[in-house]
């Protein structure tokens, strides 16, 4: 089995919502944009927009949330993970994955599967996880 890569415990313990507290004077503008880019190669931490310029040639994600899930599109992370027993989901037509498992009550639908780690149902019988947590 392959080690984690360093960045990916980081990515998953951030809290995306929360003030960023390298600039604190732009709270007004993240309630709009938020703190929703993470780079894997040297912060470990949420960045929002206006930081992208300091980070220029370092390998981004940006999150997005989804009602009140966290994702990442999978054309994003593909390169940087081995996902492919990860359930994927349509997101503005795009292929996403959730980044936690759901925060809804309950097992979900009767699915092909069901995760491995949480029992949620699963819509892709190849599949063994929910989430990339």
């Amino acid at each position: 089995m392959r080690a984690l890569p360093a960045w990916l415990a980081p990515l998953l313990e951030t809290k995306f919502s929360e003030a960023y507290p390298e600039h604190p004077g732009v709270i007004r503008l993240m309630r709009n944009f938020g703190c929703n880019f993470f780079y894997t190669s040297c912060t470990g931490c949420a960045l929002y927009f206006g930081c992208l310029p300091d980070h220029a040639g370092h390998q981004l994600i940006q999150i997005r949330k989804l009602s009140s899930h966290y994702v990442v599109k999978v054309a994003e992370i593909e390169h940087l993970l081995s996902l492919s027993l990860v359930q994927t989901y349509l997101i503005n037509s795009e292929p996403a994955m959730f980044l936690d498992k759901p925060k809804i009550t309950g097992q979900g639908k009767l699915g092909a599967s069901r995760c491995e780690e949480c029992n949620w149902g699963l819509q892709d019988a190849g599949c063994l996880f929910c989430s990339i947590r």
